[in-house]
């Protein structure tokens, strides 16, 4: 009968899990995710760390946690980690959590988890997977008290082989997402060296608030096998790889240099030149506000992006033609980008650019070409119209609206086209809008830019459409 009892209770705790959603099983895809986030009770920590057989029998489970409960509870989960191999880990904080970012507990409670992780990594259900990202503000609980601080503190000798265990699981990790802000004080600081230096990482994803961290991120990052690397810095200023990157990197082949600006006229796009050095690639993403770049051998790239380095300027501001010609500037002072057959150079355009168009409409804007040097070489361009004003997707429901992009597109785009004289492709991308096009708006485009050939709009809520200009005839025709 206890037997009975214990089993039943058993059932009835892991339909309580899957039916409040801490517990989410994917059998298509052979995972189970335990989410441990935002308003739960410490009862249902203790379930989960108490009977590890709550838990089915995947070949993959992923843990998402709360930065409190992970301090708060950090035994508990400790010994979760140990008897059910976790092959993904993200830990959530928040931006006000100052207090438990600077408590040493923190720094504990985080390598104690990735300790008990070093049990499977010999296993093919090892941890290869981090992310550790930050969330808005976490809702005040009156139960959300840590225990008191003295409970936590472990003896040294303890301390030095948990860390020596995490050092072991981070040797198999495989890819890293990491917001630099949770290691922003001195107890955590001192782990950034552990998580930057990996035999078997191909993956990094990082976010820093300034050009600093992402110097010194740079600086500490050893990871032989490192293929992808992505950084977002929210500072204008650009970054210098340090030297011996690249020989320490021969993998890499995917870099995204990304710059995030505030909205204000006071932060300029770069003011002094400051070029991208690169090594061989195959794929780059990188911020406007470069001068330009230049890599020593491009025989390999295929995808080339230029994202704005502020996605939201003011759109009656000249900081907003500024951040239109950036991209432009950039690649026109840079060598010759080669792609293969069916790649192009793609560019993002910030938001509100058809708000920028009205506001600017018979006055001087500065989004054109005047006497700068132009992109010569280029001939295959793709404009991602993601950042349109939501306002323009609204008048689009309405019969026959698709005029006011058409309208939008040769009022302002094709001024702005100028930029790219021997142009033979153009591609619009936008995910929320279809649009349709009629000759007399392709002859338009034929006639401002003579060496056109094709012309493509991609829409993932609609139809993609392609035309193609035949000279013999002096027509266009949908394809």
């Amino acid at each position: 009968m206890c037997q009975v009892s214990h089993n039943l209770r058993e059932w009835a705790t892991r339909s309580y899990l899957i039916q409040s959603g801490i517990i989410n099983i994917n059998p298509k895809r052979y995972f189970t995710t335990i989410r441990l986030l935002g308003d739960i009770t410490p009862i249902i920590i203790k379930w989960i760390s108490s009977f590890a057989c709550l838990i089915p029998n995947h070949k993959r489970i992923r843990l998402e946690l709360d930065l409190f409960y992970l301090v708060g509870f950090s035994d508990d989960l400790s010994n979760l980690v140990t008897q059910c191999p976790v092959s993904s880990l993200r830990i959530a904080f928040h931006s006000d959590d100052i207090h438990l970012l600077e408590d040493s507990r923190t720094s504990l409670a985080v390598v104690s988890l990735l300790a008990a992780a070093s049990k499977h990594c010999q296993s093919d259900r090892s941890l290869f997977s981090i992310h550790i990202e930050r969330h808005m503000v976490r809702p005040a609980k009156p139960w959300m008290l840590l225990p008191p601080h003295h409970n936590l503190i472990p003896s040294a000798p303890s301390f030095d082989a948990r860390l020596a265990s995490m050092k072991e699981t981070m040797r198999h990790i495989r890819t890293l997402w990491i917001d630099f802000t949770f290691f922003c004080n001195p107890p955590l600081q001192n782990l950034i060296l552990i998580l930057l230096q990996s035999d078997q990482m191909d993956s990094i994803y990082c976010e820093c608030l300034s050009k600093t961290i992402a110097d010194n991120t740079l600086s500490s990052l050893h990871c032989p096998k490192l293929s992808s690397l992505s950084i977002i810095i929210r500072d204008a200023c650009c970054i210098k790889f340090p030297d011996g990157f690249t020989h320490q990197h021969p993998q890499l082949r995917r870099l995204s240099l990304i710059h995030l600006e505030p909205n204000s006229e006071m932060v300029q796009v770069q003011h002094e030149p400051f070029p991208a050095h690169l090594p061989s690639l195959e794929s780059v993403v990188l911020s406007s506000n470069y001068t330009r770049w230049f890599m020593d051998d491009a025989s390999s790239l295929r995808d080339f992006l230029i994202i704005p380095s502020n996605h939201h300027p003011p759109a009656d501001s000249d900081l907003y033609c500024k951040v239109m010609r950036s991209p432009c500037l950039l690649m026109g002072s840079s060598q010759p980008l080669l792609l293969p057959l069916n790649s192009a150079l793609q560019i993002h355009w910030p938001s509100d650019v058809q708000k920028h168009a009205a506001l600017r409409s018979g006055l001087q804007c500065l989004c054109t070409p005047n006497r700068q040097p132009l992109v010569q070489d280029l001939t295959s361009l793709e404009i991602n119209l993601d950042y349109l004003d939501p306002s323009v997707f609204v008048s689009l429901m309405w019969p026959h609206a698709l005029r006011i992009l058409l309208t939008f597109l040769q009022v302002y785009a094709l001024d702005w086209l100028a930029w790219f004289p021997n142009l033979t492709s153009l591609v619009l991308i936008c995910d929320h809008v279809a649009l349709t096009c009629r000759e007399s708006d392709l002859r338009h485009l034929h006639s401002r830019c003579p060496s056109m050939q094709s012309f493509s709009y991609k829409a993932k809520l609609g139809s993609n459409a392609k035309w193609k200009f035949f000279p013999s005839e002096c027509i266009w025709v949908q394809v």
